[in-house]
């Protein structure tokens, strides 16, 4: 009885001591936390599990913009020239400097050549409608506050290929680009090299296209040059020369090109030859502006003549981090333009800004 009571002793003993070792060993498996403390565990946990999963940053978005400025016909022969001669050339300008010299870009067709010729129309004697402009003024153009030039009209070759080559000449070496052809690139080797030019400003790149239509050829040299500057701009804008003198409507061949200009990857369609403001349209979102009529002429005779229209375009540009492509967008505001004996001026009557008014709201 005594052995068996020792052995169920030690029994006992050794059982306690196995147990006592288990709990030091590991003591929570024998004694586990409160639930309080396994809440807290477990939001830890959950913690730790979210912060090491990567967060997606915001996309980045960096916008830009750029202001232009596009004006119809600058001729500064004849009786402009007399009044340049006259007044001088800033005193004949001072009523558009401002917004010339405001714009990151200012636009015009050049209705004419600069070279070294004399005028055979500032005696007023000849009612021959060849000009040719002083080239002291070109730089007195660029210093007002244009940048680029259209070429593409019917009166750049008034004196010959020679007389175009000197008007290439005297724009660039006053710091100005040119674009457009008067033949439209047919008959020069490379004829991409004249019809367009591209200008970048704050990171907007805008291609400009010229075409003259009363060369009557070339008009596939245009749509092809459209084509090739199409994925290399941001905006691209085409520059017609174009119409019917002193009609405001289009002609069927320019609604039909306006359009095939769109179609081909214009942004933009502004016209000039009619010397009168002409009619707006739209088509597939792109404005058309089928005439800005006069920026600087000496039309004294109507006031249709003597009403020209700058267009201002802020050009906005969205690139993001997230998006293939950048977003552009083009918003339009239409200044009304008086060229008169005075000289040239934003204008101010009431129905300067009336037709101004209305032509922008046609366009909405």
């Amino acid at each position: 009885m005594k052995r068996d009571h020792l052995n169920l002793s030690a029994k006992v003993g050794l059982a306690a001591a196995v147990l006592l070792f288990f709990v030091w060993v590991s003591p929570q498996k024998f004694f586990p936390k409160d639930s309080g403390e396994q809440s807290a565990n477990a939001a830890a946990i959950a913690a730790n599990a979210t912060s090491s999963r990567a967060v997606p940053a915001a996309p980045k978005v960096v916008t830009t913009s750029v202001e232009v400025l596009v004006v119809g016909d600058i001729m500064l022969d004849r009786n402009v020239g007399n009044l340049i001669n006259e007044k001088g050339f800033d005193s004949v300008f001072a009523g558009v400097r401002d917004i010339v010299s405001s714009a990151d870009i200012a636009i015009g067709n050049l209705e004419g050549p600069f070279t070294s010729y004399p005028s055979r129309t500032m005696s007023l004697q000849s009612k021959e409608l060849v000009f040719t402009f002083n080239p002291a003024l070109a730089p007195k153009l660029a210093g007002l506050g244009f940048d680029i030039v259209g070429l593409a009209n019917n009166h750049t070759l008034n004196f010959g290929k020679e007389g175009l080559k000197q008007t290439r000449e005297y724009v660039a070496g006053a710091g100005m680009q040119y674009y457009g052809d008067p033949n439209n690139g047919v008959g020069t080797a490379t004829s991409s090299r004249f019809i367009s030019t591209v200008v970048e400003k704050n990171g907007i790149r805008i291609g400009l296209v010229g075409f003259h239509e009363f060369s009557y050829v070339g008009l596939d040299n245009v749509l092809a040059e459209i084509d090739r500057l199409r994925p290399q701009v941001d905006v691209l804008i085409v520059s017609p020369h174009w119409g019917v003198e002193y009609q405001k409507e289009p002609t069927s061949s320019m609604w039909k090109n306006a359009r095939l200009f769109i179609d081909h990857g214009a942004d933009a369609v502004i016209g000039a030859h009619p010397h009168v403001v002409g009619n707006t349209d739209e088509y597939q979102g792109k404005k058309i502006f089928y005439s800005l009529g006069n920026f600087a002429f000496d039309q004294y005779f109507s006031k249709a003549t003597m009403n020209g229209l700058a267009i201002h375009i802020s050009i906005l540009k969205q690139t993001s981090s997230i998006e293939p492509a950048p977003h552009v967008s083009l918003m339009y505001s239409l200044i009304p333009i008086q060229s008169d004996r005075a000289g040239v001026r934003v204008a101010t009557s009431t129905k300067a800004i009336e037709n101004a008014r209305g032509l922008e709201a046609a366009r909405r």
